[in-house]
């Protein structure tokens, strides 16, 4: 009967689909799964107590005592071990043991794995410097010590009992309300299972600073959590600012020794003629002053000459200070269609009162209003002018003349592109467009600076301004970094 019941239990464990060990008459056997955890099997084993010398080696006493005590309480709860396998690796197993009439069957489940990566989470989630932070439909759920320290609140508890609107000001740079624009981050987030974007929060202290945001929808225990991540970028956004500061102050520093360089050689070739003018309209005043009425429109000539000339002297004298070092304002998010509205505002009258059609699409932007630019508005602004001022140069003279800005969304990237129905550039003078001080227009018209100090102003803007050679019509773009 004995022998009956063995083959049976050995057949039964053996197709088990986990690890398991049974004992018979003090026999220790493993079925496959076991042999393959531990590494041992059951021929290793002459009985209980050779198993456990075998297994546990020194701290054989210590391990057979706490078997002991709890085959007495009929073993009970799982309890989790270390269990050193044949080849020496340590294992962390959950052991069950069931004892019934004439034998005990143990359950080993491995959670080696489990508890290394709980424990490599715990390391992340409690050391790293960036904020972790779980959200439920209430609020916190859960966060780090990294969001404590970020936040400024003096517990995690206070800052779990802490509502998240409080971490943002009303309003985000864009101008939109933090409230708007934090539901629309997360629908994409949840649309697209990923969601990063810059982000202005607020401490509980009140101070704002700029973060990175990652939203990332996960699942725990059957319960939808957003995984939300900060990374400060206060370091990096002053750092970044300096940098910025430093280019515009080379570019400019650049451009305007240029300008300095010009203006001493214009002084110089027209100061010493004009300083011939102004003797000479002097002395024919004094010297008609006292030849009596008759001459006094002699005098007025010359007295007129004497005030132009003064006048082109003040000019050339002004043009040295042209070379003055500005400070431009600071780059913020914002609004597309701000900038075309109020740039295309501001010169619409002009083309009206010209009869010149301007006209403004949006091509593969569903929202304008949201499609935000991380810039100098002004700046772009004053781009985007000079762009339309040229193009408005380019068909003043023509019937049916047209000029068209195209703001468009592709392949990640902003494009704002302004068309216009002129003639055209001529293919040998493509490359020299952008140039100092090269222009196409008549003597008193332009002076050639317009396109290169716009095509600087996107370069210090991470983007770039091109003349489109494949389209049919004259074709400037302005192209923006790609978006985060």
């Amino acid at each position: 009967m004995k022998k009956s019941l063995s083959l049976s239990i050995e057949e039964f464990m053996n197709v088990m689909p986990i690890a398991a060990a049974y004992i018979v008459n003090d026999k220790v056997s493993f079925n496959t799964k076991a042999q393959e955890l531990t590494g041992y099997s059951s021929s290793d084993f002459e009985n209980l107590d050779d198993y456990f010398r075998k297994v546990y080696k020194s701290t054989y006493v210590e391990n057979i005592e706490i078997y002991n005590n709890a085959k007495k309480r009929d073993f009970g709860q799982t309890a989790r071990v270390t269990f050193p396998t044949k080849n020496g690796e340590s294992k962390i197993i959950d052991f069950q043991a069931k004892q019934f009439e004439n034998h005990e069957v143990w359950i080993f489940n491995d959670v080696t794995e489990k508890i290394i990566a709980e424990e490599r989470f715990t390391v992340l989630f409690n050391h790293s410097t960036d904020a972790y932070l779980l959200f439920d439909e209430n609020g916190i759920f859960d966060c780090n010590p990294a969001a404590v320290q970020l936040l400024s609140a003096s517990s995690k508890e206070e800052l779990l009992k802490t509502q998240p609107a409080s971490f943002s000001p009303e309003y985000q740079l864009c101008g939109m309300k933090s409230v708007k624009k934090n539901e629309a981050m997360i629908a994409q987030a949840l649309a697209n299972g990923f969601h990063r974007f810059d982000w202005i929060h607020k401490k509980l202290t009140g101070e704002e600073f700029p973060v990175e945001v990652t939203l990332n929808p996960v699942e725990v225990a059957n319960k939808k959590l957003l995984l939300v991540v900060w990374h400060d970028l206060t370091e990096q956004k002053r750092t970044q600012k300096a940098l910025e500061e430093e280019h515009l102050r080379n570019f400019h520093a650049s451009k305007m020794a240029t300008l300095g360089e010009m203006a001493s050689g214009i002084a110089h070739e027209i100061n010493n003629p004009l300083t011939v003018i102004l003797n000479r309209a002097q002395q024919i005043k004094k010297q008609l002053a006292p030849m009596g009425p008759e001459f006094e429109l002699i005098g007025a000539a010359a007295d007129k000459i004497y005030k132009t000339a003064d006048r082109i002297a003040k000019i050339v004298r002004g043009l040295r200070h042209f070379a003055r070092e500005g400070s431009p304002e600071d780059k913020l998010e914002v609004p597309l269609y701000l900038i075309l509205d109020e740039t295309l505002d501001f010169c619409r009258a002009r083309f009206e009162s010209s009869g010149i059609k301007l006209s403004l699409e949006y091509i593969n932007i569903s929202d304008a209003e949201t499609e935000m630019i991380f810039c100098n508005q002004i700046q772009i602004e004053q781009v985007l002018l000079n762009l339309l001022n040229n193009a408005f140069d380019a068909v003043s003279q023509s019937p049916g003349a047209w000029v068209k800005v195209i703001a468009e969304r592709n392949k990640g990237s902003v494009t704002i592109s302004v068309l216009d129905s002129g003639k055209g550039i001529p293919e040998n003078i493509r490359t020299k467009i952008m140039q100092p001080f090269f222009t196409t227009k008549d003597v008193g018209q332009g002076t050639g600076i317009g396109l290169s100090i716009s095509s600087g102003i996107m370069k210090s803007h991470g983007g770039e301004l091109v003349l489109d050679t494949e389209s049919a019509a004259t074709k400037f773009v302005l192209k923006f970094p790609k978006s985060a």
